[in-house]
């Protein structure tokens, strides 16, 4: 597991730049989120690479990366990629209370039939040869440097105009606005992102063009967020 394809899970994007180092990347800050190319991806370095964003200051290995985004101990990061660590002979564990992993939890059914929709449609549009998605598509293999199978391993699709929905049919209950009438729900045209485990998708995030101004990532509402 390196970091390119951490990133990609969590949703980031990154972008080759430059061969220095065994080949650099750069893309926004998944820890302050403050500019596109502030974060920098070194792969080739270390075991599963390096990074560093020039924003924020925070660096570290594939390891860090976990315990900084994730919430894993420094134990549970080395399993999850498989790094074997060799205790000192120093070493002694101090006792500390069982640990108990962060709860996800999977939103309703209603909620899981709408994305799951959204996201089948997304991944068809993105692969249609001659379909709305092919530009965007090209980006994600020629400047992301996203292979085919990196893009369908992570279910990534195309959303191609700004849809609105009822809160109801994906089982949510709607937001107010200040008039009193309720909310629709907002998904807007960009890059599908979603967060699955199994068949579940625990999240939807869209990646919105850039001439569509802030925010660029935008979580659809009763994704998940633990």
């Amino acid at each position: 597991m390196d970091l390119l394809s951490l990133l990609a899970s969590d949703g980031f994007q990154v972008k080759r730049v430059a061969a220095t180092r065994g080949g650099e990347y750069a893309g926004p800050c998944p820890f302050c989120r403050d500019g596109q190319d502030r974060f920098r991806v070194w792969p080739e370095q270390g075991e599963g690479g390096r990074w560093w964003c020039r924003q924020c200051g925070k660096s570290g290995d594939v390891i860090q990366y976990l315990r900084e985004l994730r919430g894993m101990s420094f134990r549970e990061a080395c399993d999850y990629v498989g790094k074997v660590v060799s205790p000192s002979p120093f070493w002694r564990p101090k006792p500390r209370p069982p640990w108990e992993p962060r709860r996800t939890m999977a939103p309703g059914d209603l909620w899981q039939a709408r994305a799951r929709s959204l996201v089948a449609r997304g991944e068809q549009r993105l692969f249609q040869p001659h379909g709305q998605g092919k530009n965007l598509l090209e980006w994600l293999q020629k400047k992301r440097g996203l292979s085919a199978d990196t893009i369908k391993a992570n279910r990534l699709g195309f959303h191609p105009d700004q849809t609105w929905d009822r809160p109801g049919h994906w089982g949510l209950e709607p937001d107010m606005k200040d008039n009193g009438t309720p909310k629709m729900l907002w998904i807007p045209r960009g890059l599908i992102i979603p967060y699955c485990q199994g068949e579940n998708i625990f999240r939807l995030r869209i990646r919105r063009p850039r001439a569509a101004g802030d925010p660029r990532y935008y979580l659809v509402r009763g994704s998940d967020t633990r």
